[in-house]
């Protein structure tokens, strides 16, 4: 059994009020692939909306990589 975390990131939307339809497109991407996956198991789900992927200072990335060294 592999667990994963979900990682949703884009560098800008115009509205931050809402989630982008760019961040709901990965989400259903992800499902999509993990269909038939079995023997991997989703055990968060972590988003950056409005954060570029020129660095990794990011909060939602920063703690996905914390839970990572945490096992």
């Amino acid at each position: 059994m592999y667990y994963a975390t979900k990682y949703l990131r884009l560098s800008y939307t115009s509205d931050r009020a809402n989630e982008s339809d760019s961040i709901a497109n990965q989400r259903d991407l992800i499902r999509h692939f993990l269909a038939d996956k079995p023997d991997i198991q989703l055990v968060d789900e972590q988003i950056d909306d409005g954060y570029s992927g020129a660095t990794f200072d990011r909060p939602s990335f920063q703690k996905m990589m914390e839970d990572v060294k945490s096992g």
